[in-house]
């Protein structure tokens, strides 16, 4: 997924879009920043499942008209209620994709 950059600027890094970086690496499939979190929305962590649908609604887009009719995979690093994933397919959807799968990778270190 796509953090939003002052979330970005804050831990320095993106964990999603590593995650997802290295699946595309080793599947030999290309990542494409095709999605956009237009709206700092906020924690998920102590919202309950209405109140996290509501709280993304409307925090993505996807302005890349090279996407109609392709298939597209989005990776994320943690999924409770999922969201933030049907946020994000809404918005690919909107694109013109014509297939979302959503995986989530958790590592236990």
């Amino acid at each position: 997924m796509v953090a939003h950059a002052s979330r970005r600027r804050e831990r320095g890094y993106d964990q999603a879009a590593l995650l997802a970086a290295e699946v595309a690496r080793l599947c030999g499939l290309p990542v494409r920043d095709s999605i956009r979190r237009i709206r700092l929305s906020a924690p998920q962590v102590d919202l309950d499942r209405a109140r996290r649908a509501e709280n993304v609604r409307g925090a993505f887009v996807s302005e890349s008209g090279s996407l109609r009719g392709l298939h597209a995979a989005l990776v994320d690093d943690v999924a409770t209620t999922g969201a933030t994933l049907a946020a994000a397919t809404v918005a690919l959807r909107a694109a013109g994709v014509r297939d979302v799968r959503a995986y989530v990778i958790a590592l236990d270190e």
